[in-house]
């Protein structure tokens, strides 16, 4: 079965910052390929999203919230998600080191 990902806004806005923040700190090209690969690893869970563990968060909220970890050690982000029907819903595109989210 094939999924429908859809972004919140919060999500495309913390993608958003996080290109900025890597385009001034890194390089044009550094914020470019991380964008890409994020994308890339968002529509990875079109298969089988179910395959993510949950997320810390989970136990805080009604929603069953689940994590697909991206990245490399000290450069890794948490693409957080539900699942509702057929739809895989992005809510939160964090680094690692931001602390669980509370509702």
């Amino acid at each position: 079965m094939a999924y429908r990902v859809e972004t919140t806004r919060q999500a495309e806005l913390e993608m958003l910052e996080t290109f900025l923040w890597r385009s001034e700190n890194l390089s044009a090209e550094a914020a470019a390929q991380w964008y890409n690969s994020v994308m890339d690893e968002l529509y990875s869970l079109e298969e089988m999203p179910r395959r993510c563990g949950f997320a810390p968060e989970n136990e805080h909220f009604v929603q069953e919230i689940r994590q697909l970890l991206y990245g490399k050690r000290g450069s890794q982000y948490r693409i957080l998600f539900s699942i509702s029907g057929e739809t895989v819903w992005i809510l939160h595109v964090l680094h690692s080191s931001h602390d669980t989210l509370r509702p």
